[in-house]
């Protein structure tokens, strides 16, 4: 409650109204004072000051000093006295501040030395309101920094970035030229590989055939020769050497055939790849005592010569696979022939092995022919993919794209 002991009824009501006015046009021009943002917070706590002074009782001899960061604002003729009030504005570490209200001259006595207690709540509002603007100012002060930070970053990282994209360009240039480098001599080596691999398939080949008609002839005639000289000289007792001769030229004939056979399958050339498997089959089953078993479904198709000599050695090399390493007594080679494609499986009931993950097959120093056979079909385009077990066998399954207009 208001109290002057000089004014009573009617003129003190007017006097109440006439403080409460004042206190509220102090509240006013404060906010307006402080939502002006063009102004600079100097420029600001200098006109708060002012304003503030004219809204105590005694405003014409009331001064206000505002302090803020170490730096005074104070209002015009300010200076201190003991009839003071004073108000703390702490915002953050090192961030603080105070509002003091004072009177140049001494007064009446009130609520707290010379000041109402109104004007003590007042004191207490307004310094609410300047704490909420100091710390928006604050705020405003570390976005600005840290935008000039961000914008320091952005064009330093946009530099780093703009270096890397450019040396990422060059290398990439680089490794496109080392790519087509590399795929230019793969396909090089490809073709070489092809190349060697026909080269020596014609000279194995040739080398077959020389033995088959010269060698393989000449011991077959000398063994009808000796049987034709043994009925002839039995009388002198030469029956058993010549026994003994006609035995050595028949092993040297079937050593001159397995060798024949092992350089140059001639029977691809002369019988086709679907007889060919028989005769493999016979063959296996006379040397080895494994029984092989040729399915065929499907309409066969002309294979090229490079491809059936590929597909009969690939099958070829599985067996023999099967019969040294797998152990295999009995096995199955299925040809299913569809549109556009071969493929051969292959199937033991061998020992099987344990490097296989996914019908990937990973290669160690024992198994270097069947990785370098799965290379020879990828190179014709092919695929060849392995399923084994230990202790179940083996199932090897080679696809290849067929070609018309060879010999079948």
């Amino acid at each position: 409650m208001l109290k002057s002991p000089q004014i009573n009824g009617k003129d003190r009501l007017r006097w109440q109204l006439g403080e409460r006015v004042k206190e509220l046009t102090a509240l006013h021009r404060t906010a307006l004072i402080l939502n002006n943002s063009q102004r600079s917070p100097a420029h600001t706590l200098r006109s708060l000051a002012q304003a503030i002074a004219r809204a105590w009782q005694f405003s014409e001899v009331a001064a206000v000093k505002i302090t803020w960061a170490g730096k005074n604002y104070p209002s015009n003729g300010y200076r201190k006295t003991r009839w003071s009030q004073k108000a703390d504005i702490k915002v953050a570490p090192g961030r603080a501040g105070s509002i003091e209200v004072c009177y140049l001259k001494p007064r009446p006595p009130a609520y707290r030395g010379p000041f109402l207690k109104e004007e003590v709540l007042l004191l207490n509002s307004l310094t609410v309101m300047i704490k909420t603007y100091l710390q928006n100012a604050v705020y405003q002060e570390h976005q600005a920094k840290a935008k000039e930070v961000l914008k320091w970053q952005i064009r330093k990282r946009t530099g780093d970035l703009t270096n890397a994209n450019a040396s990422l360009r060059r290398e990439l240039a680089l490794g496109r030229r080392r790519e087509r480098q590399i795929k230019a001599y793969q396909e090089q080596l490809k073709s070489l590989a092809e190349k060697l691999s026909t080269a020596e398939e014609r000279e194995r080949r040739e080398i077959a055939t020389d033995l088959h008609d010269h060698i393989g002839q000449g011991l077959a005639m000398i063994k009808l020769k000796l049987q034709t000289m043994q009925g002839q000289t039995g009388h002198i007792g030469l029956g058993r050497e010549i026994e003994e001769i006609k035995e050595l030229s028949q092993q040297a004939i079937k050593y001159i055939r397995g060798l024949i056979f092992e350089l140059s399958p001639l029977v691809v050339y002369e019988l086709g790849f679907g007889a060919a498997l028989q005769w493999l089959a016979d063959h296996y089953w006379q040397k080895y005592k494994m029984r092989v078993v040729i399915r065929t479904t499907g309409r066969s198709r002309a294979l090229g010569e490079d491809l059936r000599i590929l597909l009969f050695k690939s099958v070829q090399e599985l067996l023999i696979n099967s019969v040294k390493h797998g152990r295999a007594t009995r096995a199955e080679v299925i040809v299913r022939w569809v549109p556009q494609r071969l493929d051969i499986k292959v199937r033991d009931h061998g020992t099987g092995f344990g490097r296989v993950t996914n019908g990937e097959f990973k290669p160690d120093l024992k198994s270097f022919g069947l990785f370098n056979l799965k290379e020879r079909i990828v190179q014709y385009g092919g695929q060849l993919t392995v399923n084994s077990r230990p202790g179940q066998g083996a199932l090897v399954t080679i696809s290849v794209a067929t070609k018309p207009g060879a010999k079948k």
